[in-house]
């Protein structure tokens, strides 16, 4: 529409046919300098225009309760602002062509928090995000997720360093369990996978292929207590805990050969001394038969005195945390 106006730079109020209402100044029949535009569906900006457009510093307030305040660069925001939304969550930093653009802080209603880096709307660079729950993730960002090197230090103390695809974990990392154990080597879409070494905190060591989480293939255990033992192909068990199972059983069949081993040499013992004892008995009473019997003690298996190798506590990978971005 044409604006028919007696000066420039003189204050005037017009309404516009679809409802809007602008108080302010125009310059060459636009809107130039400090102004207050009142759109019909209840929105308003209030601040400086440049050429018909929102343009300096201004303060846009929405129908719904949220509103922004800041700079603004061809009706929009542009440099640093603040947008408060309904909601309760904030966003406060750098913007580019109404977007997220640059350094910049978010906080969600929710106690969760971003600082970091912007790009076109999303977290994209390096940035902080923490989580009301205590989970906290430090590191590179693409497409709003973590992608690249970084620290995830979840709410149960777990914390991995290393790569991140898309959210999740991918490539070499190091987890560190708030048990102490640890498990440095390959993942894949979030699961150990490849070639990696986990110690438990008593030192014990499994070192070798890994499938979808489990021990599988070729690898190496060390125990602490009692040297290494070699795996040609650790097959995966089908259970809920394969690893459980698989470092019991290693235990159980030591325990059998170490026991078996005194067995048989409590029996060489005991036939021994029945043969000795019985060959006493003749000499005294080689008629008496039931004296014989009475007579002679079996003496105690030696089995039965030898300590049995404590078991090692059984083995539990601590399940990861679930990030959720």
């Amino acid at each position: 529409m044409t604006i028919a106006l007696d000066d420039d730079n003189k204050r005037n109020q017009v309404d516009y046919p679809n409802g809007a209402r602008f108080e302010g100044t125009y310059k060459n029949g636009k809107k130039y300098g400090y102004g207050i535009l009142r759109l019909g569906n209840g929105t308003q900006y209030e601040g400086d225009f440049e050429d018909d457009k929102k343009h300096g510093r201004g303060s846009y307030v929405w129908r719904n309760g949220s509103h922004y305040n800041g700079e603004f660069k061809n009706d929009q925001p542009n440099g640093s602002g603040k947008l408060m939304h309904a909601s309760g969550d904030e966003y406060e930093g750098s913007w580019l062509n109404g977007k997220k653009h640059g350094e910049g802080r978010k906080r969600w209603a929710n106690g969760n928090s971003y600082q970091g880096e912007y790009k076109n709307g999303v977290k994209e660079g390096r940035g902080i995000h923490k989580w009301a729950n205590g989970s906290q993730y430090d590191g590179e960002w693409k497409n709003d997720q973590p992608h690249g090197k970084g620290v995830h230090i979840y709410a149960n103390g777990d914390a991995y360093d290393g790569d991140f695809v898309n959210g999740q974990r991918h490539g070499k990392g190091l987890v560190i369990y708030s048990s102490g154990d640890r498990y440095h080597g390959d993942y894949e879409n979030d699961v150990k996978q490849g070639r990696g070494i986990y110690t438990w905190v008593n030192g014990d060591e499994y070192e070798g292929e890994w499938n979808q989480g489990n021990p599988e293939g070729k690898g190496v255990f060390l125990w602490a207590n009692s040297g290494i033992e070699e795996q040609p192909n650790l097959e995966r068990q089908s259970s809920q805990n394969t690893e459980e199972q698989e470092l019991t059983r290693k235990l159980e069949k030591a325990q059998r050969n170490e026991q078996g081993d005194q067995i048989k040499k409590t029996k060489r013992t005991e036939k021994l001394k029945v043969a000795h004892s019985s060959e006493e008995l003749d000499k005294i009473e080689p008629n008496n038969k039931l004296a014989r019997t009475h007579s002679v003690e079996k003496p105690e298996s030696s089995a039965t005195k030898v300590d049995r190798p404590r078991k090692s506590k059984k083995k539990s990978m601590d399940m990861e945390h679930a990030a959720v971005f």
